[in-house]
């Protein structure tokens, strides 16, 4: 499974950045997980027009099983 995030930062202060995490996921395959940061990225672009995308990430999230 894999969660989809960006780095995204201010296009004036590039030293001040915040990571955005997918709160729709996780995803069962990675390609899954890079076509969300690419409609993430729409979105920031839209919502926040004076940032920049500096680094993306699916990050594999290992379940832990059940403690016995």
């Amino acid at each position: 499974m894999f969660i989809a995030m960006l780095l995204v930062c201010n296009v004036y202060a590039t030293e001040t950045c915040m990571i955005a995490q997918d709160s729709w996921g996780p995803y069962a395959t990675e390609a899954e997980c890079q076509k969300r940061i690419a409609v993430m990225m729409g979105d920031v672009k839209e919502i926040a027009p004076n940032t920049f995308i500096k680094a993306t990430r699916c990050e594999l999230v290992v379940k832990k099983g059940t403690p016995t």
